[in-house]
């Protein structure tokens, strides 16, 4: 039984003002997250994946997840499972389309040792 939701999102609203900017990115995300003829594969050990907006909100979801978890660590939030991920996708007819994160990447990142690609970063 599911006794709590948590919700990250990134989330950008903007006023009416701003909405054929936003009707413009909205299509420029729509065609990012299809998969196109020079679309490539992400990087070993996700070269499943296609290496587009998709493939890169797969990996960004559990990343912030794996973070949160960090975060409640000592807390009475200390052994929460991280069940899942989902990029949602809000169309402009006020419709939606779910993503779910593939159990394999959320696993993957969970269980990787991100010091061997962050190390290169600290040591500016």
């Amino acid at each position: 039984m599911v006794k709590k939701i948590i919700h990250i999102a990134d989330l950008h609203i903007r006023t009416i003002q701003m909405h054929d900017l936003y009707k413009e990115q909205f299509e420029k995300l729509l065609s990012e997250l299809r998969v196109h003829h020079y679309t490539g594969r992400l990087y070993p050990p996700f070269n499943n994946y296609h290496d587009n907006a998709l493939g890169h909100y797969y990996l960004q979801l559990p990343l912030y997840g794996r973070l949160l978890r960090k975060m409640l660590e000592g807390t009475k939030y200390n052994d929460t499972k991280l069940l899942g991920n989902v990029v949602v996708l809000l169309k402009d007819d006020a419709t939606f389309v779910e993503y779910k994160v593939p159990h394999q990447i959320n696993n993957a990142i969970l269980q990787m040792d991100l010091s061997k690609y962050i190390s290169r970063w600290s040591k500016r």
